[in-house]
């Protein structure tokens, strides 16, 4: 049996300060002395379109790094031998789709690579189970097409997590306790895809791959 112990950690904290340090630096450029009747419109559109334009050229660094992260990860799982019950674990929320319900590209890009590759994919997610139907369909109007499975969260255990300051945990634990299942029916989990650090922990993960929020 094969492990590959490792953990991918996605940290944008830096570049999101870059976002806001470059974003101001934009905004405090020194201002031409002008007479004081200046159309007050006209300059505060152009701080703002200045401001945008400099954000948008951040956003695309940062979309850049993101692909070669997740290249990266795809460079640590190529060591994985394959087999036909090779397994990737995968979140949905802020992982495989974000908060405004746009597909998040770069894991999508990963998704479809080890797609082609044989690899099956597992969905995990803390949505409640009455919803399964629901987010089958969803994930594949979000062209997540594939996968051999959607695990969703008992329903009574959802609404345990809700307004609970240690809903984290318990999903974590949860999630935990379905991959062993899966490991035990013969699955090798080859890596773990979520943006919640507690819902990497608990073994059974493979690769974790932990994909940062702060953006998406």
């Amino acid at each position: 049996m094969f492990f590959l112990f490792a953990f991918v950690f996605f940290n944008v904290e830096a570049c999101f300060e870059c976002f806001k340090s470059h974003a101001d630096s934009c905004s405090s450029q020194p201002k031409k002395s002008q007479p004081e009747k200046t159309l007050k419109k006209a300059k505060t559109a152009s701080v703002d379109l200045n401001i945008q334009s400099c954000f948008e050229s951040r956003y695309q660094e940062y979309i850049d790094s993101f692909y070669k992260q997740m290249n990266y990860a795809s460079n640590l799982l190529a060591k994985v031998p394959p087999a036909k019950n090779n397994v990737i674990i995968i979140d949905i929320d802020n992982t495989a789709i974000d908060i405004k319900n746009s597909t998040i590209l770069p894991v999508k890009a990963f998704y479809d690579y080890w797609i082609r590759r044989g690899f099956s994919f597992v969905f995990l997610t803390a949505r409640p189970q009455s919803t399964e139907i629901s987010v089958e369909n969803l994930l594949k109007s979000h062209g997540y097409k594939g996968f051999i499975g959607v695990i969703c969260m008992p329903d009574k255990l959802y609404k345990r997590c809700q307004f609970n300051e240690n809903a984290f945990k318990i999903m974590g634990k949860w999630k935990a306790q379905q991959r062993k299942i899966l490991a035990t029916n013969g699955f090798e989990i080859c890596a773990t895809l979520d943006d919640l650090v507690e819902c990497l922990e608990g073994g059974f993960t493979g690769l974790r791959i932990k994909i940062s929020n702060q953006i998406f």
